[in-house]
């Protein structure tokens, strides 16, 4: 629930308020969001009984919702992957960021992002850890006929030192590259 403060608009904007928030934030609003029931907190209540009191953009809070969106929206481009095969979130987590904050802790170090020790299983808090991506990728699931635990001589090592092999291809590189590391001349055969 948002309490108005005060207007805050310069002459020829949208009208703006500053209000607080019952977490305690304060945030300016548009008028017409507050009028329409478009805003109804600081970004701390996302629908139903879900408060997320300040976390909204943390790394924790993304981990959540990235966790949940790929469990439960078929529209999610990683569904396929999680909820289409049957990965579900434990109803603890599901109820509230704040269960999922309060079983997992803060992220450790910006490093680590949430992993699931038992790739089989859901998302649970016997199951989760924060994780390196190098341990992540070591017990990954396999994918197309390779997997990360066999090193024969058609595969590539990354020279980053990370430990991966794959064979060649876009995936394997495009990976790579969104974490800054030149495509092929890191890589040598193996």
């Amino acid at each position: 629930m948002l309490l108005v403060l005060k207007r805050t608009t310069v002459l020829g904007e949208r009208i703006k308020y500053l209000c607080k928030c019952d977490c305690g934030n304060e945030k300016i609003i548009y008028g017409e969001n507050i009028r329409q029931g478009k805003s109804a907190s600081c970004g701390c209540q996302i629908g139903g009984n879900h408060y997320i009191h300040g976390f909204t953009g943390t790394p924790e809070f993304d981990a959540w919702r990235n966790m949940v969106s790929r469990c439960t929206n078929p529209n999610s481009s990683n569904y396929k992957n999680y909820g289409g095969r049957g990965i579900k979130v434990c109803d603890r987590w599901l109820e509230s960021f704040d269960n999922f904050l309060h079983d997992m802790g803060k992220r450790p170090n910006p490093k680590l992002s949430i992993d699931r020790i038992d790739n089989e299983k859901g998302y649970e808090p016997n199951n989760c850890k924060w994780a390196t991506k190098k341990e992540q990728f070591e017990h990954r699931r396999p994918w197309g006929t390779n997997t990360n635990r066999v090193k024969d001589k058609s595969q590539i090592e990354c020279k980053c030192g990370c430990g991966q092999f794959t064979s060649p291809g876009k995936r394997f590189i495009w990976g790579h590259n969104n974490r800054g590391i030149p495509s092929w001349n890191k890589l040598r055969n193996v």
